[in-house]
């Protein structure tokens, strides 16, 4: 949602809350938060061997400074007082972390992360802004990414015309060729010239990632029988898949099921079921349903390599147990109450904090600070008393029913004319068809605006 509330790592909340909440023990949790610092200062080593600019530089000295006296308060400082310091160096050094993290994520020399941070680098040690050692240690990084572009082209290739699979061969030739050039003491204008040879291989090599992510896109417009986020395509793909096939066979289609379709969907519905506001008397019926459904789509698929279960049999139990999981998301899609109505508004601040609180990013002395109405405020002291989520979930959803999505407009039916030829529909006052180019006909011309 777009507001300007600074999330936070799941570790860190969890500390902060154990601050803030009577009878919690947050000696327990302080070595982890000590290790999620530790982490940080890693980013730092990691990040700051090079900088864009001299705001960039900048704020990595902010972040050490405020590292420091972060790790300072929750090392030195009693329990009891913590918090407001902790709070008062987080955020900046948060919100600094993610301005660097967003300036690096831009696709100033390539849309494909490795390859732009690589060039970024190499920009800045040109510049005298990144030691040679910085380069160095990226590029493992972009052989990796390169070694994982290869297997994609080996995947779609036998889809592909032979001059296009030539092309993306050729242009991670050059890449790697580019990489093989950059050795320590090689004159700038080497350098220059290896950045850009990866830089124009990486816009040949585009053009086959945006290929296959649209035709991915295209898959699973055209699988959408099942409803069931992250796994629905693939499922409805095996169907087709052993439709004629000898069971015998199954093995390699069912295989990736089991090992990255069916965790996939699990950790997908773990991750969108802490943005469904549902009646709060229903959730817990609903989302054990929908784990038992989940539970036999996975028996299912697992009886279709049992040879005791005839072929059949076993094909039959695993659509019925797909339609049934779909069919369970369909109910809770028709449950859940909407809420993208509220984006950039007050109301959407505090759902962003609710969203971010259950997700473990927001803690809750952040969140009673969000404006809220009585009864939802009310939920959020609930759960800042013990932690309960279902106060959260209740929050929520009162929220949503405080706010709902107003009435759709109704659009004033414009008056259209069929083209005589193609039959397509045209609004009045057009001088041509949208579809073919003929000529309107005259009533429909003739009722264009003075």
């Amino acid at each position: 949602m777009s507001s300007e509330l600074q999330h936070l790592p799941p570790g860190v909340v969890a500390y902060l809350d154990a601050l803030g909440r009577r009878g919690a023990d947050p000696k327990a949790l302080h070595s982890e938060f000590l290790a999620h610092l530790d982490m940080i200062s890693e980013w730092i080593t990691n990040l700051s061997d090079y900088t864009i600019d001299d705001t960039e530089a900048g704020q990595f000295a902010n972040v050490r400074a405020l590292l420091e006296s972060t790790r300072s308060s929750a090392e030195e400082v009693a329990w009891g007082e913590q918090l407001p310091l902790l709070r008062r160096d987080l955020y900046p050094m948060f919100s600094m972390m993610d301005h660097v993290n967003k300036r690096r994520e831009v696709a100033t020399y390539s849309s494909q992360p490795a390859v732009n941070d690589f060039i970024l680098c190499g920009a800045a040690y040109l510049q005298k802004r990144a030691p040679w050692e910085a380069v160095e240690r990226r590029l493992d990084k972009l052989e990796n990414y390169l070694n994982h572009l290869e297997a994609g082209l080996e995947s779609v290739v036998h889809r592909l015309k032979p001059e296009v699979s030539e092309g993306a061969g050729t242009a991670i030739d050059a890449m790697r060729d580019a990489i093989d050039a950059l050795t320590a003491g090689q004159s700038d204008d080497l350098v220059k010239s290896a950045l850009g040879t990866l830089s124009e291989s990486a816009q040949i090599i585009q053009l086959l990632i945006d290929w296959k992510r649209q035709d991915e896109e295209r898959f699973r417009a055209d699988h959408s029988r099942f409803l069931v986020p992250a796994a629905g395509p693939a499922l409805e793909s095996f169907l087709e898949y052993v439709d004629g096939v000898e069971r015998g066979a199954w093995k390699a289609a069912v295989e990736p099921l089991v090992q990255e379709t069916l965790p996939l969907m699990r950790s997908e519905w773990t991750a969108i079921r802490r943005r469904l506001f549902m009646d709060p008397d229903q959730r817990e019926a609903m989302w054990a349903e929908m784990d038992a459904a989940m539970d036999n789509l996975e028996g299912a698929v697992e009886d279709l390599l049992n040879t005791g279960i005839g072929e059949e049999d076993a094909l039959n139990g695993f659509e019925e147990a797909a339609e049934h999981l779909s069919a369970q998301f369909h109910q809770l899609s028709a449950l859940t109450l909407p809420y993208s109505h509220l984006y950039g508004s007050e109301p959407g601040e505090l759902l962003e904090g609710i969203f971010g609180a259950l997700g473990g990013s927001v803690p809750v002395v952040r969140l009673k600070e969000i404006k809220a109405p009585g009864p939802v405020s009310l939920f959020i002291e609930q759960y800042a008393v013990d932690g309960d989520w279902d106060h959260l979930f209740r929050a929520g959803f009162t929220l949503l029913t405080h706010y709902p999505p107003p009435p759709p407009i109704e659009e004033p039916e414009q008056p259209r004319w069929n083209c005589p030829f193609c039959k397509a529909a045209n609004e009045v006052g057009g001088l041509s068809c949208s579809g073919c180019g003929a000529a309107a006909p005259l009533p429909a011309a003739v009722a264009t605006a003075d």
